[in-house]
């Protein structure tokens, strides 16, 4: 039986590159973000910093559920007509810098702004979409 040596220096870059797989959606492999949904949310950020409402829809799956800014969103015209409502400045902000996480008790993944509201993206027929709005906050 031969013994495996790994010197000090391969046992820390070992170390070192889990803790970062663990602390970032940068390693896949079962536990992040999947790559295709990280491709998905670059297109949805820019086009959400854009005002790009139609490229947003086109990014969506309808009905949103929303129970915020007049509830669900059924088709790509309500949310053109909800966009400036829904996508404020402090929004696009918050997406700048935001990272999809899973949450318990939330479908799919999701971006929380201003701690209370979430932007949900959930897989459907192979495809991952925008696909609610939750606040916490709302009555």
């Amino acid at each position: 039986m031969q013994r495996i040596r790994i010197g000090l220096n391969g046992f820390l870059g070992l170390i070192l590159t889990t803790l970062l797989c663990v602390s970032t959606s940068g390693c896949w492999a079962g536990g992040g973000v999947p790559p295709e949904l990280l491709k998905v949310w670059q297109a949805y950020r820019q086009a959400v910093a854009a005002g790009d409402s139609d490229q947003v829809a086109a990014l969506s799956r309808f009905p949103i559920a929303s129970n915020d800014f007049g509830g669900v969103i059924p088709s790509p015209a309500v949310l053109r007509a909800r966009f400036k409502k829904i996508f404020r400045p402090e929004i696009v902000a918050c997406f700048a810098d935001a990272e999809l996480r899973q949450e318990t008790g939330f479908p799919g993944y999701l971006v929380v702004c201003e701690d209370a509201l979430a932007f949900g993206f959930e897989q459907h027929n192979g495809k991952y979409r925008f696909s609610y709005i939750d606040n916490a906050n709302a009555e």
